[in-house]
């Protein structure tokens, strides 16, 4: 249970398209926008690899207003295994956990050490797949599906940093933007599905038990 409850640190991602777009219509980011992380924008997601591509440096940027704007709507990242005994956390749980994680800021006790720094790396395997539409969790979006070898390394000053590693499912979906008056195809992350709680997924570097106490108490104390 610890190691299913530490991928807190795993809510991975969806995109809406808002009003004010933090993606750059330039291929290569350019001066297209500004994420709420710095002065430049991310690249335009037109495909479902950039997208999870953005999604990797927003995590690591702890860029809490581009990791907003990269999340569908009906997003969810699940943890468990696929026995009907799954837990979720929907957009509202994973935005509220979230933007405590990026804030930097100490929690309410010493135990809820703020996170100074958090380090992503994503390993594609295989292809792109369709997801069926009677799909339980995340069918009749029109998604597709891939499996990501994910590498999270997260550090709180006083603490040691943890290392998060296993496989992870991300769901894509795609719909068209406006951009420049052109329809460009525009991709988000509707959901993930944790694997790495029961196929081997290793923390180190700390108990389990403290690194989610931190996050939980950091969402808290927000409220």
């Amino acid at each position: 249970m610890k190691a299913k409850n530490l991928l807190l640190f795993l809510c991975l991602i969806a995109l809406v398209v808002p009003t004010g777009c933090l993606f750059s219509p330039d291929e290569d980011g350019g001066d297209g926008g500004g994420g709420g992380g710095g002065d430049e924008g991310y690249p335009f997601p037109d495909t479902a690899d950039k997208m999870v591509e953005n999604f990797t440096e927003i995590y690591g940027s702890m860029d809490i207003d581009a990791y907003r704007d990269i999340l569908h709507p009906d997003y969810r990242f699940i943890l468990g295994t696929a026995d009907g005994d799954d837990e979720y956390y929907n957009l509202d749980t994973e935005l509220a956990l979230t933007e405590n994680m990026f804030s930097g800021e100490q929690g309410p006790t010493d135990e809820a050490r703020p996170i100074s720094e958090i380090q992503m790396v994503t390993f594609p395997q295989g292809i792109w797949d369709e997801v069926p539409e009677n799909e339980p969790n995340f069918g009749g979006h029109g998604a597709v599906k891939r499996v990501y070898e994910v590498d999270i390394s997260v550090t709180r000053p006083g603490y040691n940093t943890f290392v998060i590693q296993g496989q992870v499912d991300f769901y894509a979906v795609r719909q068209d933007s406006l951009v420049n008056d052109q329809n460009r195809d525009y991709w988000r992350l509707l959901g993930q599905w944790d694997h790495t709680a029961t196929g081997g997924g290793l923390a180190s570097g700390g108990l389990a038990s403290t690194a989610v106490q931190s996050v939980a108490e950091l969402a808290q104390s927000a409220n």
